[in-house]
């Protein structure tokens, strides 16, 4: 006898994710992942394997957080800041 799957799509509702309320939840084939809104930077803890957990706004940025931040180097581009690299 075989188990049924259910097929959920985690992003049809918040409490199925953990996406920032500032992130798009982007549902996958199996699980989902989570992009920051533009305006919005990724300062997630685990980056790029679960980003979009932590989005802060651009302008919260100090001079000092665009060049260096917790192993993340974030480029601004005078709209955005993009990460340019992460230590992971």
């Amino acid at each position: 006898m075989c188990c049924d799957m259910q097929i959920v799509n985690e992003c049809s509702d918040a409490r199925y994710n953990d996406c920032s309320p500032h992130a798009r939840c982007i549902d996958k084939t199996v699980g989902y992942t989570c992009r920051c809104v533009p305006g919005f930077a990724d300062v997630s803890p685990e980056g790029l394997k679960r980003p979009g957990r932590q989005c802060i706004p651009c302008k919260s940025f100090t001079r000092r957080e665009l060049s260096y931040s917790e192993s993340k180097i974030y480029q601004d581009n005078g709209e955005r800041f993009y990460l340019l690299a992460q230590n992971i």
